[in-house]
């Protein structure tokens, strides 16, 4: 036949075997490195936002750090550097750095590994400092290791400070499943560099975890909106939001909280918490501990000021008293009218309060 058949077949270089399976491959495979390239551009800058220690890492302290202070938002809201190193400076006579690492989510686990990772990369900065913890109400939290090491849902706060070896003491502690902890291998084969950590232990689907690492990369990238996190988040400087929003959601999740706190009430064994291990890690770092109450609105009443909370109030005195942990109260008052969102201190409170604390541990005679 004379008609035309089309292109005669490439016989002098034909196609390499599997040419086919490669042509489909490049579909996942060139989307794939753009997504990788993006995460590790956009990487440093949503750790910097997520994890505080992370961001001490990056950008060290020039000085040694005399006090850090630990917990979650309530710390970042409530505590002023500036003023308290301005008080112990004048009334102490002595040169004083501190920072503060309060922050959302930040666990009594998130700041352990966060603590542990500081000294071992920075012991000259952090050797000997003097970790104060919250104690919202006259109590701290009373995390243990076979607990969940995070909030639900916040994964993310922790991850980038794990090492290899913790992702199966962490998926243990929060009963996740075998898919889970590869996923977080995975996280940790990529050195925490990718915005991947992102990934929930509870397990997201595959598309639910690409699109929200769209998202933050867009928001790193100043594509898109603030990537924040919910209306309570404390802002530039500690200052909280005071809109009705805000005010809301504060009430709801104080509401909340009560609820879980007076059904959950227990006994409490210090020596069995995870604030205990933040007592040795800084121990044997030269380090110490201090533990200061941390006013909080009545709505909290039900749970702070209930016979189960005085009692482990009494036993949390034993337990500072035989580890020789100075538990502090500052000459303090607050009102309900100085939490706009039921949980946060309002800024000119929060140094107020930071000065008083500053005054009470100077009061402890603390070692220079």
């Amino acid at each position: 036949m004379n008609g035309d058949t089309g292109p005669e077949p490439n016989t002098i270089f034909p196609p390499p075997p599997g040419g086919r399976l490669l042509r489909s491959l490049q579909w996942f495979i060139i989307p794939l490195l753009i997504l990788t390239i993006v995460c590790r551009v956009a990487g440093p800058w949503v750790r910097s936002r997520e994890s505080g220690y992370i961001a001490l890492l990056e950008n060290p302290p020039a000085e040694r750090v005399n006090a850090v202070f630990i917990g979650q938002s309530r710390v970042e809201a409530a505590i002023n550097t500036e003023m308290f190193n301005k008080t112990v400076i004048t009334q102490g006579e002595r040169t004083c750095t501190s920072v503060n690492l309060g922050g959302h989510g930040r666990t009594p686990a998130v700041n352990w590994f966060g603590l542990k990772l500081l000294l071992q990369k920075m012991p000259d900065k952090f050797a000997g400092t003097t970790v104060f913890v919250e104690a919202p109400g006259g109590l701290p939290e009373t995390g243990t290791w076979d607990q969940s090491w995070v909030n639900a849902g916040e994964d993310k706060a922790i991850v980038p400070l794990l090492a290899t070896e913790d992702v199966a003491r962490m998926a243990s502690a929060s009963h996740s499943s075998a898919l889970d902890r590869a996923g977080l291998r995975w996280l940790q084969a990529e050195n925490r560099i990718s915005l991947l950590y992102y990934r929930r232990i509870a397990g997201r689907r595959l598309m639910g975890s690409l699109t929200e690492l769209a998202q933050q990369a867009a928001a790193a990238l100043h594509l898109g909106g603030d990537a924040s996190g919910s209306s309570l988040d404390i802002q530039a400087g500690g200052t909280i939001l005071t809109d009705v929003s805000a005010a809301i959601t504060g009430l709801n999740t104080a509401n909340a909280y009560v609820r879980e706190h007076q059904s959950t009430a227990a006994l409490i064994d210090w020596n069995q918490t995870i604030l205990n291990e933040i007592r040795l890690l800084m121990q044997k770092a030269g380090g110490h501990l201090v533990i200061y109450t941390l006013p909080v609105h009545s709505m909290f009443n039900p749970v702070y000021q209930s016979a189960q909370a005085a009692t482990s109030r009494e036993s949390l005195r034993m337990y500072c008293e035989q580890n020789d942990i100075p538990l502090l109260a500052p000459d303090f008052k607050a009102t309900d009218s100085d939490f706009p969102d039921y949980w946060h201190l309002t800024r000119e409170q929060g140094e107020e309060f930071t000065h008083r604390l500053a005054e009470a541990w100077l009061k402890t005679n603390p070692a220079r």
